[in-house]
């Protein structure tokens, strides 16, 4: 990567990097309250998971947790209450949804999507709201709205509920919010979350017909970014700037460059990640998950290939933008005829390529997988059992992927049915 093209390209991470609601409400959520339903799993960072309950109603809520949502695995809790806890809505559409442990912070969003039993009587005013107290709420940034369900991202464990509120409710409350102020200028998870709550009140004043004051609200928000943007760049940069502070100022610069029009702010953050760029790599993993079927010699095979490698991307001195990795993935398959063949393979993988930004500054990993194998295969016939060495040819994949979690390529198989899958992953960390 040419050097003139540093600063344009480190700074279009913000573009990729989406805005996400996330903060801690001032009311404590008691975890022996009166609950309805509840169900508890472990998650692990790698595997993510999803948790799910159904109200006597028939209604559904569904938690789902990324990969990588954590560092380490926790014990959740996804619970629905026997009452709505007092909130500033009136119309209430389901008892409180509370999740455990509470002001948990994930580094990546999760999805809560509620499915109600009727049908939605406005979907341009129906909300999940975060309750921050018993007289003030946020909306939840949504991802899909349908006829009867609703879906937001949430970047912290707290309580939750769905209204409809009513016109008084919607000025009320965002008149409330614009008042906000968080005032840990480390805490760009709580400034994210009151963001883009003030948004969707902006659509919802919108929506009933108040343009002038969804217009202040809009230009006061701009006014809450820069002043916020700029005094956390007066603090001090911590001796270890990756991760907390890196993240911190990513999804800072997220703010400045799709809410304002400040173009010396625009230049200060760009400024700063050159600076601390030198002390931190990108790093991630490629994760494979390969499956396919095809006739062959009056029987069949399955094949699945699956696994993690690790892989770096230089930020520190030249060649920028040079990926490097390596790790392990696992084949199996069974070929299944007059024997039974059941396939056992080690793959070495080797990551190279780079990192390089397009027409519109948005970053983008390009990959060549080169891939080596080696194991045995177990064949069982009617006339006895063998194990001979299974050795496939070395092989080499490329893939391009826009470099944001949970990227996914998908390509089709050399032969017969499935797909060959890579995920990516991604953890500014050093």
């Amino acid at each position: 990567m040419k050097s003139n093209n540093k600063w344009f390209l480190i700074f279009s991470f913000f573009i990729i990097l989406a805005l996400m609601a996330m903060s801690c409400k001032e009311d404590s959520n008691p975890i022996n309250a009166d609950v309805a339903i509840q169900s508890t799993k472990n998650i692990s960072p790698k595997d993510g998971g999803t948790l799910e309950l159904t109200s006597s109603d028939g209604e559904r809520i569904i938690l789902t947790i990324p990969k990588y949502a954590f560092s380490d695995s926790k014990t959740i809790t996804l619970q629905l209450l026997k009452k709505t806890e007092a909130n500033p809505f009136s119309n209430n559409l389901i008892n409180t949804i509370r999740i455990l442990p509470d002001g948990l912070k994930l580094r990546h969003a999760a999805e809560l999507k509620v499915i109600f039993n009727k049908a939605i009587a406005d979907t341009s005013k129906t909300i999940l709201y975060s309750r921050k107290a018993s007289d003030y709420a946020l909306p939840l940034y949504k991802t899909e709205i349908t006829n009867n369900s609703v879906t937001s991202e949430i970047f912290h464990f707290s309580d939750y509920g769905g209204a409809l509120p009513t016109n008084q409710e919607i000025i009320s409350q965002s008149n409330k919010a614009n008042s906000d102020l968080i005032n840990d200028l480390m805490d760009w998870q709580s400034f994210s979350e009151l963001i883009k709550g003030i948004l969707q009140y902006i659509e919802l004043l919108q929506a009933i017909g108040e343009e002038q004051l969804a217009n202040q609200m809009l230009e006061s928000l701009e006014q809450k970014i820069i002043q916020r943007v700029n005094a956390f760049l007066d603090l001090p940069i911590p001796e270890d700037p990756c991760g907390y502070y890196q993240q911190a100022l990513f999804k800072y610069g997220e703010m400045v460059m799709l809410l304002t029009s400040d173009s010396q702010l625009n230049r200060r953050v760009g400024d700063r990640i050159i600076e601390i760029r030198n002390s931190c790599f990108i790093r991630g993993e490629l994760e494979y998950d390969h499956i396919m079927t095809f006739s062959i010699g009056g029987g069949t095979i399955q094949r699945t290939i699956k696994g993690f490698v690790p892989f770096i991307v230089n930020t520190y001195n030249e060649p920028y933008g040079e990926i490097t990795g390596n790790g392990t993935v696992n084949w199996n398959g069974i070929e299944q005829s007059v024997c039974i063949g059941t396939e056992t393979v080690v793959g070495n993988i080797s990551l190279s390529g780079e990192m390089e930004a397009d027409n519109f500054g948005y970053p983008w990993l390009n990959f060549e997988m080169n891939e080596t194998w080696s194991g045995s295969i177990t064949v069982v016939c009617p006339n006895g059992t063998t194990v001979n060495p299974f050795n496939p040819p070395p092989s080499t994949s490329t893939a391009r992927f826009l470099m944001e979690e949970g990227y996914t390529v998908v390509q089709p198989p050399p032969v017969g049915n499935g797909q060959f899958k890579w995920i990516l992953h991604i953890n500014f960390q050093p």
